[in-house]
């Protein structure tokens, strides 16, 4: 399972049709496991997260968008912006990719900006 699976699915399901509502009084339940190997506390601490993160997520949602739009849509843009600001902030990722992986991750990191 992909850590960004479920900010796909919401983002698919709004670049097939743009338009969401408001509903007050609505309660959503997650579960956190207790221990520290689930998914959400562990993927920042494979290669995996950084790398599958902008084939799987970034550039999948930034190709639909150009094809259905002709363009990346602007909340496409914010999700992907607002999801980059949490990779950034993470201050082990030099233990977790090698220089070539790093180099690699920041020359894709440009390339999301530069579409």
């Amino acid at each position: 399972m992909d850590s960004a699976e479920y900010a796909v699915f919401v983002n698919e399901i709004l670049l097939k049709k743009p338009t969401f509502a408001l509903i007050s009084n609505l309660s959503y339940y997650y579960r956190k496991k207790d221990h520290s190997l689930s998914l959400l506390d562990s993927s920042s601490y494979s290669k995996e997260y950084y790398t599958l993160r902008f084939k799987n997520f970034y550039f999948k949602l930034i190709e639909e968008s150009i094809k259905k739009y002709g363009e990346v849509l602007k909340f496409i843009q914010y999700t992907i912006a607002y999801d980059l600001q949490w990779l950034l902030t993470i201050d082990s990722v030099d233990f977790i990719l090698d220089n070539m992986n790093l180099m690699s991750f920041i020359l894709i990191l440009l390339s999301v900006y530069l579409i």
